[in-house]
């Protein structure tokens, strides 16, 4: 249960990440527009395992002069072993071409993460703070009007538990 919680906070950080860093409508072709995803994101995240769920919370934010982002994310609901965890803040950057991040010492570990023109963006969290798992895998899609996130918690000694998440404004 912990490590689904885990691994709903990362891939909604994670999204964050994508959707603040390179996420742009349109074709391949196109120019990153951060600015399109400014604003408070929010929606259902669920475990496929124990039928966690909840409500994720995520505000974005973008410096253009500076090409980062700040992404807030919480998790509402019983996230880790029957607990709602704290909001994570993170930061990342961002090109005209697409974005990354590399955050250590996360609250769920190590971040990285990519994120394509065209809005895909995939990633893992290493070094998990969790003695349950291993690491925390995750791929998704942005628009200007939804992010999906979808992840798997692999967990210590074999065995994975998927996840999903929505989040619209």
């Amino acid at each position: 249960m912990r490590v689904l919680a885990i691994c709903c906070i990362w891939l909604c950080m994670l999204t964050l990440l994508g959707c603040g860093s390179s996420i742009t409508l349109g074709t391949d072709e196109d120019d990153f527009d951060a600015t399109i995803y400014v604003g408070n994101w929010t929606g259902p995240w669920q475990s496929l395992l124990a039928g966690r769920q909840g409500t994720a919370v995520l505000l974005f934010r973008a410096d253009q002069v500076a090409n980062t982002f700040e992404v807030t994310f919480d998790m509402d609901g019983e996230v880790l072993d029957g607990l709602d965890p704290p909001q994570v803040v993170f930061e990342g950057t961002y090109t005209t071409a697409g974005g990354a991040a590399d955050v250590p010492g996360t609250a769920f570990g190590d971040l990285t993460m990519t994120i394509q023109r065209n809005g895909a963006f995939s990633g893992a969290f290493e070094n998990v703070p969790h003695p349950d798992i291993d690491r925390i895998n995750f791929t998704g899609s942005a628009s200007a009007n939804s992010i999906t996130i979808n992840f798997t918690v692999l967990l210590n000694g074999g065995g994975f538990v998927n996840g999903t998440m929505t989040l619209t404004r």
